[in-house]
């Protein structure tokens, strides 16, 4: 299989992930879905902006934080950057689920 090809297929199966986690009864099932895909999808912004917030919908907040340290480290433009640190400054403490939409 082609390169691009088995990147497209891991790239969907992130977002699948992302409507999998929809349902909260779910969100256990996305995270691990999600968590498989980071060795191949490492340098993919978006992987690491979902990941940040599932983790954050599932109350862990120090994990959500380093995954949107990483996003904003690739993120392809300066208003991207600033719409993912005010989305990582809204986290509310460790082990609170409740997050404040960005203004």
């Amino acid at each position: 299989m082609e390169a691009s090809s088995r990147a497209r297929g891991f790239i969907a199966r992130l977002w699948d992930a992302g409507a999998i986690a929809e349902g909260r009864a779910l969100l256990d099932t996305a995270l691990a879905l999600v968590m498989a895909l980071e060795p191949r999808l490492d340098g993919y912004q978006p992987f690491h902006a979902a990941q940040a917030a599932l983790l954050a919908r599932a109350g862990r907040n120090a994990d959500s934080r380093a995954a949107y340290d990483r996003a904003i480290q690739l993120a392809p433009s300066a208003q991207d950057a600033a719409f993912l640190v005010r989305a990582r400054e809204n986290l509310p403490p460790d082990g609170q689920s409740e997050i404040i939409p960005p203004t």
